[in-house]
């Protein structure tokens, strides 16, 4: 006998759909020092925030704090914010928008800085859409931003303002430290040199949460659904006679579980999950013809295994894509 079996899933799950958000454990300090332990709703962590929402625990009512509220703070064991009130250089990273000047683009802003690298030298980074810039700052000296900008003192003629490596040779000063500094304006070089000074210096210096070290989470939800089946039936009937029936299409139900597990490597900004759906599925339907009447019913267990991929929006929003593969396992056919 040939089975055919096919279902489009009509409401309740989907492939791209809008997400609920983690609330993580960590702590902020207020304007007074003053440390509150609580959960954090975590936002893109592609970007530095510019507000927290918190909760004191998970049935309390989150609160929203801005900028100007909070001095620091962190999700625990992974990584934490610091306020600072610095001169950020807002000139555009497209090339397409570059201009004439070498000349940073200065505005004062007070914003949320990320550290990389804690000890007698720190390193700090800010990033927002289309913008990515690193500031530095020692026990002696305010934080400022470390100068890298591209601009055209020519037609078709694209040039760079690397005066981030005069900053970096001037402050970064000991026995062991190359007698020319030049680093790629990139996290994992920066992080690299100021770990070395600070350990020329005697410190052992501090890194920002290392997500390899972060733990494996998930999240299991209930996964009711409503499928539109058709069923098509070919076999052979009496003294070798072709059967061939097409039963109605009609909805049908279907009840499952979904395992999502964020891996501890990605789980800084959850931007990507393992996803594994075990879901049971059951088609019955007849109907009448030459005054025979037949009979169907199809069950089985699918098991869909994919990834989920986060795509963090504004306003606290973010839509998922799913990539499965899915595995039928018939349970009963008659």
């Amino acid at each position: 006998m040939k089975l055919v079996l096919s279902c489009v899933l009509l409401a309740l799950t989907a492939t791209s759909a809008f997400s609920q958000y983690n609330w993580d454990k960590g702590y902020f300090v207020n304007n007074n020092g003053e440390r509150t332990e609580c959960l954090i709703r975590r936002l893109d962590g592609a970007y530095n925030p510019k507000k927290i929402e918190y909760k004191l625990n998970e049935t309390s009512s989150p609160v929203v704090l801005g900028i100007l509220d909070v001095s620091e703070f962190g999700i625990i064991g992974e990584e934490r914010f610091i306020r600072a009130t610095v001169n950020i250089d807002r000139s555009s990273s497209d090339l397409n928008r570059a201009t004439v000047s070498r000349n940073p683009d200065w505005s004062n802003e007070t914003l949320f800085l990320k550290p990389l690298i804690t000890g007698e030298a720190n390193l700090y980074v800010y990033k927002e859409d289309g913008l990515t810039r690193f500031f530095f700052n020692t026990l002696t000296t305010e934080i400022e931003q470390l100068i890298y900008k591209a601009y055209f003192p020519y037609p078709n003629q694209v040039a760079y303002n690397k005066t981030y490596l005069e900053q970096l040779q001037r402050t970064l000063s000991c026995d062991k430290m190359p007698q020319k500094i030049d680093v790629s304006y990139q996290a994992k070089p920066l992080e690299n040199l100021f770990k070395r000074y600070n350990e020329c210096m005697g410190v052992v210096p501090t890194e920002a949460g290392d997500e390899r070290n972060a733990p494996v989470t998930a999240n299991v939800n209930f996964r009711p659904g409503i499928n539109y089946s058709t069923l098509s039936v070919t076999a052979k009937v009496g003294s070798g006679q072709m059967f061939t029936g097409n039963f109605r299409s009609k909805p049908t139900f279907r009840v499952g579980v979904e395992l999502e597990i964020f891996p501890s490597f990605n789980n800084r900004n959850k931007r990507w999950s393992i996803l594994l759906e075990p879901n049971y599925r059951n088609y019955q339907d007849e109907f009448t013809e030459n005054d025979r009447t037949y009979t169907a019913e199809y069950s089985s267990i699918e098991i869909p295994l994919g990834l989920r991929r986060y795509f963090y929006l504004a306003n606290n929003k973010a839509l998922f894509l799913n990539i499965k593969g899915i595995s039928k396992n018939p349970t009963k056919l008659a």
